[in-house]
């Protein structure tokens, strides 16, 4: 299992694929911050919400200014 915090700032949209479970908590938030799945779905999101991505899932997150979350997740063995 692992936790931490997460930041990303404004530029290039992150897209990450999740090979395990995880949960987010976004904490801070500063202009728009969004998050899509492969389908297309896309969302706003903001201080307080709490997001799971199941395993298989691939997410894009993208800010015009940055955003802060919380994130716990059990990551597959021999990974950090």
């Amino acid at each position: 299992m692992s936790c931490g915090f997460y930041r990303q700032e404004k530029g290039e949209p992150l897209v990450y694929h999740y090979d395990y479970d995880e949960m987010k908590i976004i904490l801070e938030v500063e202009g728009d911050y969004w998050i899509s799945d492969e389908t297309g779905k896309k969302v706003a999101v903001s201080p307080g919400d709490v997001l799971f991505f199941s395993k298989g899932t691939t997410i894009t997150f993208e800010t015009t200014g940055y955003g802060y979350a919380y994130f716990v997740g059990l990551r597959p063995n021999g990974t950090a």
